[in-house]
This record gives C-alpha cells, sequence and structure tokens, in this order.
C-alpha cells in the first residue's frame, strides 16, 4: 500500500494528473535493482487506455530490474516555472505506482507496459 500525500491541499484530482501525464513529454521510471538499489531513467512513453508503453532495448538494467521486481513507479513533471524571490518552484507532477511488465516486439526491437 502506498502513502496518503502529506500535503493534501496540493493534491490534483484524476481528471488533472490524466491531463499531466497525457501532456507530458518524457517520465521518469524508478525500479528497484540487486542489493535493493533504487534504479530512476528518464524516458518517452505512450498512454494508452491509462497503461503506460515505453520502447526500450532488449537488454539493459531496468529490464534486469523489471524482472527481478515488477513493481515500479513513473513520474512525470509537467509545466514548470522557477520563483527566483522565493527560491521556489511552481510545477505539476503526477507520480503512478504499478507492476511493469516486458513486451516481446520482434518487429520494433521490444516494449514495456507499466500498468
Amino acid at each position: 500500500m502506498h502513502r496518503e500525500m502529506r500535503r493534501k491541499d496540493r493534491q490534483t484530482s484524476t481528471e488533472a494528473a490524466m491531463d499531466i501525464l497525457q501532456r507530458g513529454e518524457y517520465g521518469i521510471l524508478a525500479t528497484l535493482g540487486e542489493n535493493n538499489m533504487p534504479y530512476a531513467v528518464p524516458l518517452s512513453y505512450a498512454n494508452v487506455e491509462n497503461c503506460i508503453y515505453f520502447h526500450c532495448a532488449k537488454v539493459g538494467h531496468k529490464l534486469d530490474n523489471i524482472k527481478a521486481n515488477s513493481k515500479v513507479s513513473f513520474c512525470v513533471v509537467g509545466d514548470t516555472k522557477v520563483i527566483p524571490n522565493q527560491f521556489s518552484t511552481s510545477f505539476e507532477s503526477i507520480i503512478a505506482f504499478g507492476t511493469a511488465e516486458i513486451i516481446e516486439d520482434k518487429e520494433n526491437g521490444g516494449g514495456c507496459l507499466y500498468q
């Protein structure tokens, strides 16, 4: 189970989160590797029917991690604006939790599905 968001006043609606996900240019996929070492990698993605797809090589760190532990999180940051006089940043973001599954696609070189 996931912890509840501490700053509930900043929590967005599901509809707004899906909008951020649809407008996003890239996301950060976080996996857990050997010796419980976290690994996060930026990647391009497609969101289709509440599933996040990303294209990747047939071998690599993230695939090794997904094979060992399919639990992942995915973060997308939308519009950002630096506020220099407040030493802060205004931004929108979403974090999704789920499991990843490797999809063998011989024609396109492989891919993954994150639900």
